[in-house]
């Protein structure tokens, strides 16, 4: 029974106020619109949240370590009827489980902190907007945030949303920038202090492998990290489960 419970609390959203590092500066909140402030879009991410409580269409399943992800794969080929019974109460379904898996098989993981992931999220709205977050942390408590628009209500085309979004902004870069193997493009640039934590954050709107996408870097030692350094040594791959942080590290 407790593996049980164990198995349901991954699928139920995982609040970001669980991991110090992992406040996002930007996301698709539920009206619609991107934005700086995340109070509300991390609020509706809180702990112990049932999937009843979310607003109606919406669902989040999320991970925190590789057990928990081995979990859920299990719970796709699993033939235990009392676990199958037991998540499909919870409003969860067969097929929710398997978008989830196949989205953190295929999404083009950017490599830009050296870390392990601490979190990754997906998040579907009858609206619809499908979005995927990754979070990776540093040893050193620094850490970075990159939310995929996979699709979104409000923009037919997601790309197209972003670069006129970052157009409008007062960017650091005068124009786009692009890593070496020109898979990832970052659109806008800046810089402030964060406005939770003792240090500061870079928030770039970014074209990975096509996908629109918004990344949060956050640093006790900001200056230390130059743009154009950082994008020559980018590297995207898929999400390697050993990346993904152990639970014996979160314990």
């Amino acid at each position: 029974m407790k593996k049980i419970i164990c198995i349901l609390l991954v699928l139920i959203v995982i609040s970001t106020s669980l991991f110090g590092c992992n406040v996002p500066v930007d996301n698709a909140d539920t009206d619609g619109s991107i934005a700086m402030d995340q109070s509300k879009a991390s609020n509706d991410l809180t702990e112990n949240t049932d999937v009843y409580n979310e607003a109606p269409g919406e669902k989040s399943i999320s991970v925190r370590s590789r057990e928990e992800l081995s979990e859920i794969r299990d719970l796709l080929y699993s033939k235990d009827e009392e676990k199958l019974e037991n998540i499909l109460m919870q409003g969860y379904t067969i097929e929710d489980i398997s978008t989830f898996l196949d989205v953190i098989d295929s999404i083009p993981y950017v490599m830009m902190i050296d870390g392990d992931i601490t979190w990754a999220s997906y998040h579907e709205s009858s609206k619809p907007n499908k979005i995927f977050y990754v979070t990776t942390e540093a040893e050193n408590g620094d850490w970075v945030r990159i939310t995929y628009l996979l699709q979104l209500s409000y923009a037919e085309d997601p790309v197209a949303y972003v670069t006129e979004t970052a157009s409008k902004e007062n960017s650091l870069i005068s124009q786009p920038m692009e890593s070496s193997d020109k898979r990832v493009t970052l659109l806008s640039e800046i810089r402030d202090k964060h406005p939770t934590y003792e240090g500061d954050y870079i928030e770039w709107w970014a074209i990975i492998d096509g996908i629109a996408a918004s990344i949060t870097y956050y640093s006790s030692d900001i200056d230390n990290i130059q743009t154009d350094t950082l994008l020559k040594s980018l590297t995207i791959s898929t999400i390697d489960e050993n990346k993904i942080v152990s639970s014996e590290k979160t314990e």
